[in-house]
């Protein structure tokens, strides 16, 4: 893992996080936009929900983004200080994270510490703006930006501060990232920022990219002029131009643009301070979680991240016992049941296959599903129209019916498909399934299927299982072009540019003739990842 994500935490894999050994109490809130958890006190909590709206508001109106509540609200824990967000990530207490994000099909989420940081420490609500800046760029922007351009931007916003009336700035520097924002050593050159896949960096360069990408975001949006050039190069490269010849024609000499970095460096630091408050009249619910409640938004958060989920199933087992009638604590077993069913198959996949076999080249068989199947039908015998419960035997059933072969489960599994979405017509979850349950069926994809995919990507254009489905159910309707387009914004991140890679090879196979079933097992070959991406 480089620098940057370890500084950030930003994780793809899958971290070993323990149960909590002991209880708090929990407090909910709800906002227009957003779910809060926190294990403060209830003034604590409303102040951050304040503060996440209203920094919601200045980029909506900053970007001109319609101000309607969102259908799909992102999740954020509130921890009591970096060592507790540490043991969500990592299930260490050593070492310290200020906060991660995590974005899922299923409910996107983030993590952050109260405590306030001591001077030129990285914040929990930096931490939480630059994350929310991705967020919002993944929900909102239109193309597949340079990961200096994503960085910068998120850093340019991080530093926004607002006080108790809803004044606000934004733009001040990042001095919590020290030497490389001060430094005149060892710097990234700009012609390199802006011609080099950020896979090519070195880790330094890579931490840098943070500092010298807001430098030249900061410095751009100062300037009127160099605005529309920033623009003119965005343009540019999300409509496929390559880095080079987009930042040549949009900037002139990129020698040019390192000297005028160097002379803004050496300015005194601006920044924007609001004319006018923002205000927030939104709604603002706040609830204090019983014992019961308390204890299961602690393991839910375990069970988002966890490898040793046997623990967590555990603690969920004694928890579902103790209020039997709670659905979504059943359901919460279920998936945790679920998911170490398919470790288990793995693992004994791995075994059989030796030492010698590549991790990614195991085939695992068919996971046991009878422990989760049992206790999702314990919550639908409790509710039957529950939507967490029906979306995940729909799940099961299109696990059994892929795993098993057993073809007369994909009909089911579209059935409960289609009462979670009845339950909850704003969750992409059950749209997802819906959709894929003809296309792993191999059976033809009717209309309302494809309309399904069509919204569940509108509701949660962050995923990545999401992003590439939609991509390549372009593809299967012959629109190569905007499927190549959709996943380029997985190629442009570190974080998803494998995955990226791949789905772009399975669009070419879908070209050459592939079918959906068929590109769904291709995997990438190491003389593709080791290709030029930019």
């Amino acid at each position: 893992m480089n620098l940057v994500s370890r500084f950030f935490a930003f994780v793809a894999a899958i971290l070993c996080v323990s149960a909590p050994a002991s209880a708090e109490t929990w407090l909910r809130a709800d906002t227009d936009n957003f779910i809060l958890y926190s294990t403060g006190g209830e003034e604590n909590l409303r102040e951050w929900a304040l503060k996440f709206e209203r920094f919601d508001t200045l980029m909506r109106k900053r970007y001109r983004i319609p101000m309607d509540p969102s259908p799909n609200r992102l999740t954020i824990y509130l921890l009591d200080d970096s060592q507790a967000v540490m043991q969500s990530l990592a299930g260490r207490n050593r070492g310290g994270v200020a906060g991660y994000y995590s974005s899922q099909l299923d409910g996107s989420y983030a993590v952050t510490q109260r405590t306030i940081a001591r001077k030129g420490d990285l914040s929990g609500q930096e931490v939480m703006f630059h994350e929310y800046g991705h967020h919002f760029m993944f929900r909102y922007f239109p193309f597949a930006y340079p990961g200096w351009y994503r960085e910068g931007f998120a850093e340019y916003y991080a530093t926004a501060e607002f006080d108790e009336e809803g004044n606000w700035t934004y733009g001040k520097p990042p001095l919590y990232r020290g030497a490389t924002l001060t430094g005149t050593r060892r710097q990234i050159s700009a012609k390199k920022m802006l011609t080099t896949a950020q896979k090519d960096l070195t880790d330094f360069e890579s931490y840098q990219v943070y500092t010298r990408g807001w430098l030249l975001v900061h410095m751009m949006h100062s300037d009127p002029a160099k605005n529309r050039q920033l623009n003119d190069f965005l343009l540019r490269v999300g409509r496929g131009e390559d880095r080079k010849s987009a930042a040549e024609a949009a900037f002139g000499d990129l020698n040019q643009v390192e000297r005028d970095m160097k002379r803004y460096m050496g300015k005194s630091p601006t920044y924007i301070r609001g004319r006018q408050p923002i205000t927030y009249e939104g709604r603002l619910d706040i609830v204090t979680l019983d014992d019961i409640d308390s204890k299961f938004e602690a393991l839910r958060l375990a069970n988002r991240r966890n490898a040793k989920r046997e623990q967590t199933r555990d603690a969920l087992e004694k928890l579902a016992e103790q209020a039997p009638e709670r659905v979504y604590i059943l359901n919460e077993l279920a998936d945790a049941q679920h998911m170490i069913a398919h470790s288990e198959a793995w693992k004994a996949a791995k075994k059989a296959a030796g030492r010698k076999v590549k991790d990614e080249d195991i085939e695992a068989g068919a996971a046991d599903m009878g422990w989760a199947l049992a206790t999702i039908e314990k919550a639908l015998a409790i509710d039957p129209d529950n939507g967490r419960a029906n979306a995940l035997k729909a799940e099961f059933l299109m696990d059994m019916a892929r795993d098993e072969e057993k073809d007369e489960y994909w009909p089911t599994a579209r059935q409960h498909a289609i009462k979670a979405n009845r339950a909850n017509p704003d969750d992409p979850f059950p749209l997802w399934l819906y959709y894929k349950s003809f296309v792993e069926a191999g059976d033809t994809v009717d209309p309302g299927a494809r309309a399904a995919l069509v919204r569940a990507f509108e509701l949660a254009p962050e995923s990545d299982d999401l992003r590439v489905d939609y991509a390549l159910d372009l593809a299967l309707q012959g629109d190569f072009g905007l499927a190549q387009e959709v996943v380029e914004f997985l190629v442009a991140s570190p974080h998803s540019e494998k995955r990226g890679k791949l789905a772009i090879k399975q669009i070419e196979a879908l070209e050459a003739g592939a079918s959906y079933l068929e590109v769904s097992d291709m995997k990438l070959k190491e003389e593709d990842e080791e290709g030029e991406t930019a």
